[in-house]
Order: structure tokens, then sequence, then C-alpha cells
């Protein structure tokens, strides 16, 4: 008994091991591409790599709704809605014959058409060909209506008014915010005139955890603070709206200047900024001519993506 429930465990490992065996061989398309049928040459495919079919033949096609696929290692420029467009023309002329495109359809910009399995479905309809022969040509066709061929063109289809697609991913558009989007407040609290500091950084500071939201991939950035200042022999502060009182800002132990340029990375998602501040007390004017009372500054944080 012991050993039949043996042998019956192996069978299924083994079968578990050839279906993923077999489904890492799939390569997916985007199928139900449009195609032709005519009573000579029968049912026409254009190439599903190259995206376009020479057929030397006249006759009057059919055009048929799904029967067809085109394939690619490239990626689309964007993530977005695109289309099929079948264009047949005359081979010796160039001659436009027939123009029709499938319904729209979602694709991924971080993944080649080759991984995606994507269904494209048109109409059915008919047209004479008179020419002693026509060519076949798809494109990938964007929101804007740009046309894309695969990577190296499609031959005798590549007619100027379209672009190969892209042998690598887009970079990815990045964005941070900061604080939620809303300015930041800072209380300082209760400052007694005598205790302020009139070297910017040297005793407390108020500490704030600013959060910084970003998508799209990992961002550096230049930080630059960008304010009316208080020239001092240890450092620039912001000037406030009262006499001799200004306000220093500083992060990773530095103070932050009006012409300082500071790169930072934040990685995707959420991260969060440690700034402190300070009032600072101009060593030039006199405790006693520092109004008393509540005082403001602001200043402008400004981030620019290298």
């Amino acid at each position: 008994m012991m050993k039949m429930k043996s042998l019956n465990l192996g069978r299924l490992f083994l079968l578990f091991i050839v279906l993923m065996l077999g489904g890492q061989q799939a390569r997916a398309d985007i199928h139900g591409v449009l195609g032709i049928n005519g009573p000579n040459s029968g049912a026409k495919c254009a190439d599903s790599k190259s995206w376009y079919l020479w057929i030397f033949t006249s006759e009057k096609f059919q055009v048929s709704s799904g029967p067809c696929s085109i394939t690619s290692d490239g990626y689309v420029p964007k993530t977005g809605m695109y289309k099929v467009e079948m264009i047949i023309r005359d081979v010796s002329t160039t001659r436009l014959i027939y123009d029709a495109s499938t319904n729209p359809f979602m694709l991924d910009a971080t993944k080649t058409i080759a991984q995606q399995s994507v269904a494209a479905y048109g109409y059915s309809d008919s047209f004479s060909s008179v020419s002693a022969g026509t060519i076949i040509c798809q494109y990938l066709v964007d929101s804007a209506g740009h046309r894309y061929t695969p990577i190296g063109g499609s031959g005798g289809c590549n007619d100027g008014d379209s672009s190969p697609l892209p042998p690598t991913p887009p970079i990815p558009d990045t964005a941070c915010t900061l604080n939620d989007g809303n300015a930041l407040n800072v209380n300082l609290g209760n400052v007694d005139r005598s205790q302020m500091p009139t070297v910017p950084g040297s005793g407390s500071m108020r500490h704030l955890q600013v959060p910084v939201d970003c998508t799209g991939g990992d961002v550096t950035v230049n930080m630059q603070l960008n304010y009316t200042p208080i020239v001092l022999s240890a450092g620039q502060v912001i000037k406030s709206s009262s006499n001799g009182l200004g306000v220093s800002v500083v992060y990773n132990s530095k103070i932050l200047s009006s012409t300082d340029i500071t790169p930072v990375t934040f990685t995707t998602g959420s991260n969060s900024m440690d700034l402190a501040f300070q009032a600072v007390r101009d060593p030039s004017v006199e405790i006693k001519d520092v109004p008393t009372g509540a005082f403001t500054a602001s200043a402008v944080l400004v981030m620019t993506q290298q």
C-alpha cells in the first residue's frame, strides 16, 4: 500500500513539471488582425513578424476579420490604446486599393508585443483588385494616428509615414509629490529673545519629516531653497517679518543658503526628508531691538529633476 502511494505522487510531480516547461515556451501576439480571402490565392495573412505580404494575382478579395496575427520583440512608445491598420496597395504603382483598421486595444509599454496576448477585432468587407498584384501592409497605430512597423521596418511597407517600434522599453515618466501637495507650515513655538542663537545650526532645532511620494522609478533632483536672505558670518538665514530675526533651514547637517544646489535621490514609493528649522538672531542687532510677538518667514523649495 505504501508503495502505491509513493508511485502516484511521483506521477503527479512529473506531470506538474511537464506542464510548467510547456507554459514557458508560449509566445503571445496580437490576434484577430484582418486578412484577405480570394478565389485564386485563397486565405492570406501578412507575415506575423514582418507584417507584410506580396500577392501576384488579380482577383476580387474578401477582407476577413480575425484570422491573422502579428508579433514583435519591440515595445510600444507608451502604454495606451492602439489598433492594427491593414493597407493594400497596387504592386506596380503603389496606388492605395484598400484601408481598414481593427478596433482599439490596450498595449503595455513595459512588455514586448511578444509578451502580450491581445485580441484586436475588426469587420469583414470586400473590394476589387484590378492590378496585376497587391501588397498587404499591417501597421500598429497609436491614438494620435502615428504608424509603427516592426523593428527594422517592414520591407516594402515602410512608406516613410511610419516608425519602427523601439527595441527597448521607454523610460518611465517619473513624478514626486512633496507633503501631499500642501504648503509646509512650521510653528517654532515661543522663543526667548535672549536665548536665540546667533550662529545658524547651533543650539536646538525643530525637526520635521516631510513626506515625498514618487512614481515611475527612482528620481534624482537638484534641491534649492529660494528666499530673501539675511547674510551672517556663519551662513544665510531666511529674512523674517521682524527686525534682526531670521530662520535657518538645515538638511543633512548643512545650512541651506539661497544659492545652494543640493542633489537628493528619492526611491519609488514613500520617502521622508528631514528638515530642521531654527530661529536665529542677527548678531549686529541688539536683543532689545528684536520685536516681541509673532513673526513670519517664507521660502520656496524648488526641486529640478536631473
